[in-house]
């Protein structure tokens, strides 16, 4: 009898000890990342591309977008070509069909690498807004790489939650200058230093403005630090 209460404590350990490991490998998805501070610089002339650069600040927001955490030192960049112009009546817009963008964040503690990611660009569009304020909003899909980088330790086991390896991008872009006076259209270059990026786990996220701004004020009522 002695014997048999032994071997089903045994068993018992052995089942919570399975059952710990299943559960230390279950991750959290990574939502989106938020990078600020960027400018643009769009070139008119071949290939003309719309470019995108930040090495400022960023967050990362998880667990259903209910957490984030704030990075200081990022390395983000994006760059869209082959542009279609749809400029009309004072208002600029344009689609672009191809491009390239990263994103990496760097741990405030040490500077380390912690999260990497980069793809092509399906699809990306940007429209002026319709009252003329200089303020051009984004919204494209994008393909992952074959590598996308998240620290497991940094994060908590959280990984990048696109399914698909497709994801989606949004931007806003506020100040806008061309040739010193007002935007236009996208047959001259145009440049501003106030831009917003937000890349989607979930494509299906490639939805126009305020999304952007409404996760931005997510973040600041949300924010939690990492160290």
């Amino acid at each position: 009898m002695f014997k048999k209460i032994v071997l089903l404590l045994i068993v018992l350990m052995v089942s919570q000890f399975v059952l710990a490991a299943e559960m230390q490998q279950i991750r959290i998805a990574v939502d989106a990342v938020l990078g600020f501070g960027l400018f643009s610089d769009y070139t008119a002339s071949a290939p003309r591309t719309q470019a995108l650069r930040s090495t400022n600040g960023a967050m990362v927001f998880f667990n259903e977008a209910v957490e984030a955490i704030a990075f200081s030192h990022s390395n983000i960049w994006a760059d869209f070509t082959n542009v279609t112009e749809r400029s009309s009546g004072g208002l600029a817009s344009a689609t672009f069909s191809t491009g390239s963008w990263q994103i990496q964040l760097f741990s405030p503690a040490d500077d380390h690498l912690v999260f990497d990611i980069s793809g092509t660009v399906d699809w990306y569009r940007e429209d002026e807004s319709s009252d003329y304020s200089n303020t051009v909003n984004g919204i494209g899909k994008v393909t992952l790489g074959e590598i996308a980088y998240v620290d497991p330790l940094f994060f908590g086991g959280a990984i990048w939650g696109s399914s698909d390896g497709k994801s989606a991008i949004t931007t806003t872009i506020t100040g806008a200058t061309q040739g010193g006076g007002n935007l236009i259209n996208y047959q001259s270059d145009w440049a501003s230093d106030n831009v917003t990026i937000v890349v989607w786990a979930d494509s299906s996220m490639a939805v126009p403005e305020p999304a952007t701004m409404c996760l931005l004020a997510l973040g600041g009522l949300l924010l939690r630090k990492r160290y």
